[in-house]
């Protein structure tokens, strides 16, 4: 049992905070109605696949580690059009939840365009490098209120991103920048957030331009 708690993907990995990203990003795979074929791009230990698969989605899972057992062993840095050779908006939705920031920035964008080729619309979650103050209130018969303000952590402290990451959004990639790349991939960002309760992670509900949002909403 003591080696499962050192894996990579072992209970201590789900903590409670993360489990508000992964809310967040339920919320704005739902927002997007009917679509229900998704490519889960870094599976993981895959929580997202399978809590997707079990309200009816149809979800292919891709990554390079064999002992995660994806459905599609591939690498992402090398990965091209033709391996393996998904069609045009083969996928309604492609998921890449913390995972893009694990190859590198010039990975990532070669990632993104053969995202907009074979999706109509994306979720996107990347770790941000900064010093967060964050709080909320809760008023009877009234919505909860969120507040944050970020701030860079070169302010404070430069301790360096996780270890494991390639890069951070407000490190090495600024949040300006990265949305500039997006607009010039052909990319609209219809929602992104920064979750009060646990502001480490942005993310991005996208649909390629020219794309109909109510597409999904459309499909039966």
């Amino acid at each position: 049992m003591k080696n499962f708690y050192n894996k990579p993907y072992g209970r201590k990995y789900d903590k409670p905070d993360r489990w508000t990203a992964y809310s967040d990003i339920v919320e704005y795979i739902k927002d997007l109605g009917e679509c229900n074929k998704i490519l889960e791009l870094g599976c993981g230990n895959k929580t997202m696949s399978n809590y997707f698969k079990q309200f009816g989605y149809e979800v292919t899972t891709f990554d390079f580690d064999k002992e995660l057992k994806p459905d599609y062993l591939v690498d992402m840095r090398t990965w091209n059009n033709d391996n393996p050779n998904f069609k045009e908006n083969q996928f309604d939705i492609v998921l890449a939840s913390m995972s893009l920031e694990h190859i590198s920035y010039k990975d990532t964008i070669k990632m993104l365009k053969i995202i907009k080729k074979i999706s109509k619309f994306s979720v996107i979650a990347l770790p941000l490098y900064s010093v967060v103050f964050s709080f909320s209130f809760k008023i009877p018969f009234f919505d909860r209120k969120d507040f944050l303000i970020h701030f860079p952590m070169k302010w404070f402290m430069d301790v360096g991103h996780d270890t494991l990451d390639e890069w951070e959004l407000g490190e090495n990639i600024s949040v300006k920048r990265w949305e500039k790349d997006l607009d010039k991939l052909g990319f609209t960002i219809m929602k992104k957030k920064i979750n009060p309760l646990y502001p480490r992670y942005w993310i991005y509900q996208l649909k390629n331009k020219g794309e109909s949002y109510s597409h999904c909403k459309e499909m039966k």
